[in-house]
């Protein structure tokens, strides 16, 4: 059964999936706080994971279930779902986002600046935005492009 607040879209994806295994995993996803974009994100991998691994998506539910049993918190419990699949779904991608971002905490980037790579790391640049509101601000700028550590992160790009 296909509850009937499910989006056209996720539904299609939804009744490529096995009846029992489909109402096993709708189940399991409304206990925890999902909004209809998380579950087609959701559904999406899964059945994406599911061609690339060559098995059933339960089958790949089951082992993500696993890693997140013992979370109590449901929300929390949902992001990791989310973080994991993810992190299945484009391995390169993730391990590239965590190299990039503990490097910049090598360069210690202060609260004033965000720096972000191109989208999907695509291109060899970064993104700066800066909130300057005094000299001091302006100074400490300074000494962060002076660091060496910006050679190690344009590697990473």
């Amino acid at each position: 059964m296909i509850p009937g607040d499910i989006p056209p879209l996720v539904m299609k994806k939804l009744l490529k999936i096995p009846e029992e295994d489909r109402n096993s995993l709708l189940e399991d996803l409304w206990a925890l706080p999902v909004n209809q974009n998380k579950l087609a994100e959701i559904v999406d991998a899964l059945v994406v994971l599911s061609k690339k691994r060559n098995c059933p998506v339960f089958h790949v539910w089951i082992e993500l279930k696993e890693k997140v049993k013992n979370v109590g918190d449901k929300g929390h419990a949902l992001e990791m779902v989310r973080d994991i699949l993810r992190g299945w779904r484009y391995p390169r991608l993730v391990a590239q986002e965590k190299e990039f971002t503990a490097h910049l905490k090598k360069i210690g980037i202060p609260s004033f600046m965000s720096v972000n790579p191109s989208p999907y790391f695509e291109e060899p640049w970064v993104e700066m935005k800066m909130r300057i509101e005094n000299m001091e601000d302006v100074k400490r700028a300074a000494q962060i492009f002076q660091k060496e550590e910006w050679k190690g992160l344009f590697k990473i790009l």
